[in-house]
């Protein structure tokens, strides 16, 4: 002991005194001076909060408090003086921890109450937990917790909590039933939530809706219900829910091209969550913002948003969305060829995704490790990632971020001299990208076959696809797939004896992949076409 400072040992000793103090009474003493101690401090404090309606979505909302900054020490009263009144303080606890965004805190006491069983509201109280814990992206917890309060509700014929509880189980389960079961759950879920006139249920609803239609690729039906639910949540004056629909709106625009709109939104979101305090869905729509500055080669701001989203995911436990931002940063990582911290990153992202059960995102991660190997001309280590990569989001019912490496596998076929195959697989990732109004990835496919019809001799169609990829790309503000088709364009003009013409747009091209950084494959553009010009016998594009 003589080697314990001396604050310290008389910490310890009096956290040892304290302990045993309490010990000395009897159980029927202690419980007494707990509730001793909750009435005076209830009487200190103005007196009992009133009780309110936990209800799905927040259709009742409690009048602050006082007590309500120190309920989860009063619930431990009520506890342990055997007052039934810890069900009161265990519920504002819980409303507040999740209200100020601290929720782990609240998924602990959420199960809390949840576990005690004494009221008509425990299966809601479970219901919350679960709803937490997919935040946190906590799947196989929140899985057996939404699975729990959805039976218990539907056996005391609590149709509103039931119907969102297996709403979210729907949407937790559905990388293991698949997408159109889902999609059925969910739409017998709304139906149960309207029956039993749950408004707010029927929104959350439709949001999850809106996402599930978002992630497979249905963009119009996503809209229209994330739209609906929007005009719905403003009406009621429900800010929080307003700035999560705006988020997800913000990714619905940027996946069909739409990046001005999406930014805008993404930052209506961003200043709605900031004015709230919510810190989960503020990084998430810092993210956003840096995704799309990524969409236009903008990679030091995109770099600098992601780490700082990254940042907050981190410091609140968001693993999930942490990994996510992990995922993403780790492409701009690549892109800039710093390989060994691109691999590194998105392997630690791989391997939560893996952790969660998410595998929507587990392909995404697969598939972005493919292009890595594709760009360092690891071709047979790439054809296998990326057919993982596809299989595995197939199966997820995610068809857009399916056909996007459809389209990769599609180069690397035609790079490694496969073109029959290649063109193939361009066709039917054209084809799903249009279907889908992804027209970020429309015009990288367009530049992919207008080199590939090239490479087949089928100038007419290689500059139709050149002409299409231009305009595309151009609208799309996506300078790196711009500079990469002005670059092989410039090739087939050569060939076809426009030398000024194929100059000048090489030259453009070049100044493109230079601006977004894009060395690598300005180094490999600019060998191809010396190797064409010494053909034509014209002098190299890039002589002064």
């Amino acid at each position: 002991m003589h080697d314990i400072p001396a604050e310290q040992a008389y910490l310890f000793r009096h956290a040892m005194l304290r302990e045993a103090a309490y010990e000395l009474h009897l159980p029927s003493t202690r419980s007494a001076l707990h509730g001793l101690a909750l009435n005076l401090i209830e009487e200190h404090f103005g007196g009992r909060p009133p009780d309110f309606l936990l209800a799905p979505a927040r259709e009742s909302k409690p009048d602050p408090h006082p007590l309500d900054a120190f309920a989860a020490e009063m619930a431990a009263h009520a506890a342990a003086a055997s007052n039934p009144v810890e069900a009161l303080y265990l519920k504002r606890a819980a409303y507040t921890a999740e209200n100020d965004f601290r929720y782990s805190e609240a998924i602990g006491l959420w199960r809390k109450l949840r576990e005690l069983k004494t009221t008509d509201e425990s299966a809601e109280a479970g219901r919350r937990a679960g709803s937490l814990a997919v935040k946190l992206g906590r799947m196989s917890e929140a899985a057996a917790w939404l699975k729990d309060a959805r039976d218990d509700a539907e056996s005391h014929r609590m149709w509103a909590t039931a119907a969102l509880a297996e709403a979210e189980l729907a949407g937790v389960e559905r990388f293991q039933t698949g997408p159109e079961i889902c999609e059925q759950r969910q739409q017998r879920a709304l139906k149960t939530a309207q029956q039993a006139g749950s408004n707010q249920g029927v929104l959350a609803i439709l949001m999850s809706l809106g996402l599930l239609y978002h992630n497979t690729g249905r963009a119009e039906a996503a809209e229209s219900h994330y739209r609906q639910a929007l005009k719905a949540q403003r009406e009621a004056g429900n800010r929080r829910s307003e700035g999560v629909l705006l988020d997800n709106l913000a990714g619905l625009l940027k996946a069909t091209g739409r990046l001005a709109l999406a930014e805008e939104t993404a930052s209506e979101a961003l200043t709605i969550h900031r004015e709230l305090g919510n810190r989960q869905s503020e990084a998430i729509s810092i993210g956003t913002i840096g995704s799309i500055r990524q969409s236009t080669g903008n990679m030091d701001e995109a770099e600098t948003l992601y780490r700082e989203s990254i940042a907050i995911h981190a410091e609140i436990g968001s693993r999930k969305y942490e990994a996510q931002g992990l995922s993403n940063l780790s492409t701009i990582l690549g892109g800039l060829e710093r390989w060994d911290e691109a691999i590194s990153m998105q392997q630690e992202a791989l391997a939560t995704f893996q952790e969660l059960g998410d595998r929507q995102w587990e392909g995404v991660a697969v598939a972005r490790l493919a292009t890595y190997c594709d760009d360092r001309r690891q071709f047979k280590e790439a054809e296998e990632l990326y057919l993982k990569a596809i299989a595995i989001l197939k199966a997820a019912g995610d068809v857009r971020t399916a056909s996007v490496n459809l389209g990769n596998l599609a180069g690397l076929l035609l790079a490694t001299g496969r073109a029959e195959e290649a063109e193939t697989l361009f066709i039917e990732a054209l084809t799903n990208h249009r279907k889908l109004k992804n027209l970020y990835s429309e015009g990288l496919t367009l530049g992919n076959l207008g080199a590939l019809y090239m490479q087949l001799d089928r100038p007419e169609e290689a500059a139709s696809s050149f002409e299409q990829a231009l305009r595309v790309n151009r609208e799309q503000g996506n300078r790196r797939a711009e500079g990469l088709a002005c670059c092989d364009y410039a090739i087939l003009k050569l060939k076809r004896g426009d030398v000024k013409e194929a100059a000048r747009m090489w030259r453009k091209g070049a100044e493109l992949l230079r601006a977004v950084e894009q060395h690598q494959a300005l180094a490999d553009k600019t060998s191809t076409m010396r190797e064409a010009c010494q053909k034509a016998g014209a002098q190299p594009f890039d002589a002064s």
